[in-house]
Order: C-alpha cells, then structure tokens, then sequence
C-alpha cells in the first residue's frame, strides 16, 4: 500500500511541474517585455562611427535666417525661361537659380545647323565645338528637355520661397536675383527646392564655376553622383546633351577651390585685390609704381586673353575689368605654358604700372611685370596662410 502510494504521488508531480515550469517560463517572458525594451537585432557589417550627416541623404531645410529670405511670390506667367532661370510676379528681375547649369534652348539654332542637330547630332557638336579651347555653350535638345521639365516641376506650385545663399550677396553680375528656389504645392506634398531636384534629375550638373554652394554643397555633389549612376539626363550615355561634362567637372572644380583658396588669402598678411570688385580699377589706380596683388580670372574663349610673341607674353586678367600681365622673356613664358590658364583664376602679384603691353598699337592698360615663376600661378595651386 505504501509503495502504492509514492508511485501514485510521483505520477502526480510528472504531470504538475512541467506545466508549471512552462507557466513560469510564460510569465518571466511576459513580466521582462514590460521592464525593458527587446535588444536590438544583431547588425551586420561596420557601423558608422557618427551619425550619417541628412545632406548626404539630400536632404536639405528651408532656412531659419531671415537673412536669407529673399520674399515669397508666385511663378510669372510664362515664367520659366529655361532650365536655370525663372521670372516670378512681382520681380522685375530674372532669376539666376544657384548651383544650375542646364543646357541652351535651340532658338538661335538655324539653317544648316539645325538641320545638322536633327539628323547628326555628334557632327553637330563637333561644329559648334570647333576652335573653342574650352567647353563652349550651345542649343541642344537636352536643353529644352530640361526647360520641360522645369515647367512640370512648377505646374503644381502654388507659390515659390526664394533664399540666397550668403547674405549680401543676392544679385549676379548681369543683374538677376541669385537664389535656391523652393516650391509649395496645392496638393499639399512637402515642399521640394527645385535646385537639389533638377540635379537629382540630371537636368543639370552641380554648377561650381563661380564658386561652391556653401549652404548645400554635400547635399548637391551626393544628388550629382546619384544621377550620374542612374545615367539620368545629360548623364546618359545616349542623350544628346554636351559629351564633355568630365572636363566641364575639372575646370569648374579647379575654379572652386581657386576661390575657397582665395578666401583664406585676404584674411593673410597680404590679402590680394579681387579684380572682380566693382571699384578694383580704382583701388589699382592709387598704387601705380608699388607692389600689388591680384586675383582674377582669364577668360574663357577670348584668343586675345593670352598672347604668345618673342618678347614673352601678354595676359589679360580680370574679365570685363581687366589689367595686362606681362610676362618677361620667351623662354619664362615656354615654361609657364599661360594659354593652359584660359578660364582659370590667377594669383599675380609684382609692380604696378601703366606702361601697357610690349606689343605694338595696344593700349597703356595697367600693367604688372612677370620677370620670375613665383609671381604668377593657378589660384587652385596658391599656397595658403
């Protein structure tokens, strides 16, 4: 009876405490998720090690800074002239949008050269190409694609905020408001500024010629590289846009670090003077027979800019409002190669005079002497404070 017992009672706890463990097991599971969050899935890979800025995600806000707000207006009509610049009601001015560079219109494209656009596209770049030592600017139909696609981009906006970049600094040098452009839509959707979507979309590059965006440039260089891998717009390889952007990309950095360079210059010992200033003419004027230095740029496409003869060679530096720099001696002027500066920005600095150019018939512009290599270099290659 005994042992009849004990076996009956054994029976009882196999049963009791299996079930019991699995209740307990229940409620620990139960008690834990509500005293502590469950640990985070186990990453593959190596994390960051600080956190991913949001302008390398394109993301970019609306400024805070008022500043920076240049008004808030509606699209004119007709107000999209072309991919890079629009017109709004109530601004006489055109506006310049940043960071943009969109292809020309093909209005100006006639005759035989239109004809050569629509039936041989790459016999017609080669055209309009031809004798330009630098990227040259031309209608094609990239151009009026990206000029379509800025009319659908602002077909839902109800009105249109205007930022610029640095305070100060709104209106370009032929007058038109430079800004970003951010658009609101009727439907609601979140507003989108048209400069970082127009990159995004390939209609444009990330336009640095005259200087970086100093409020967007991750975000723009990260909306460029995406494009450029999905081949979108004047990234396809099949498009018939400009074939040259790799080169356009070069000059144009070389530019842009020729002015961030610049601006660790004027805060040195001895700033050189911007012949891009409105009054640089007149500051020049004052210091005739003394040490100068100049920061300016040769133009672009004028075969007159640098001019190679057997006394050495004459440069026109500063654009519109340029002084000529003479280079002193054939072999000097061999060895700097200057006609490779074309488009570039030059640090100069020597003495100042009004003797003009060496060469015959030219006019007495002011003048700095070249006898030496150190007086004269690519301002993307100046040395720093």
């Amino acid at each position: 009876m005994r042992n009849l017992l004990a076996y009956l009672i054994c029976a009882m706890l196999l049963v009791v405490l299996p079930s019991c463990t699995r209740r307990q097991e229940l409620l620990g599971k139960d008690h834990s998720s509500t005293l502590k969050k469950a640990a985070p899935p186990q990453q593959k890979g190596k994390l960051p090690s600080k956190p991913v800025s949001p302008k390398t995600t394109h993301e970019v806000s609306i400024t805070s800074n008022s500043k920076l707000v240049l008004g808030t207006y509606k699209l004119a009509s007709g107000g999209v002239v072309d991919g890079d610049t629009i017109r709004v009601k109530g601004e006489r001015r055109a506006l310049r949008l940043l960071a943009l560079d969109t292809e020309e219109l093909t209005y100006s494209v006639k005759g035989h050269q239109l004809e050569l656009m629509r039936t041989d596209f790459k016999a017609y770049v080669k055209r309009m190409t031809s004798g330009y030592r630098m990227p040259a600017k031309f209608g094609t139909p990239m151009g009026e694609a990206a000029k379509t696609w800025a009319r659908n981009f602002f077909s839902g906006a109800k009105e249109l905020r205007l930022e610029g970049d640095t305070p100060g600094e709104a209106v370009g040098t032929y007058g038109r408001l430079l800004c970003y452009v951010w658009a609101f839509f009727a439907d609601g959707k979140p507003p989108k500024q048209y400069n970082l979507e127009a990159i995004r979309a390939g209609m444009s590059p990330y336009f640095i010629k005259y200087g970086r965006s100093r409020r967007f440039d991750a975000a723009f260089r990260a909306a460029q590289a995406e494009a450029r891998k999905a081949k979108r717009g004047i990234w396809s390889p099949n498009g018939e846009h400009y074939p040259d952007y790799p080169a356009r990309l070069i000059w144009w950095e070389n530019r842009a670090e020729a002015l961030d360079r610049y601006h660790k210059l004027i805060t040195g010992p001895r700033p050189p003077i911007n012949m891009g200033e409105k009054d640089t003419i007149r500051k020049l004027s004052g210091l005739i027979g003394k040490e100068v230095a100049i920061f300016g740029v040769i133009a672009d496409h004028n075969p007159q800019a640098v001019r190679m003869h057997d006394k050495g060679a004459t440069l026109r530096v500063g654009g519109r409002k340029a002084i000529e720099v003479e280079i002193v001696g054939k072999e000097l002027a061999e060895r700097l190669k200057p006609k490779q500066w074309h488009g570039l920005y030059l640090l100069v600095t020597g003495p100042l005079d009004r003797e003009g150019s060496v060469l015959r018939g030219t006019l007495r512009y002011m003048r700095i002497v070249i006898t030496a290599a150190d007086q004269i270099q690519p301002g993307h290659l100046a040395k720093t404070p």
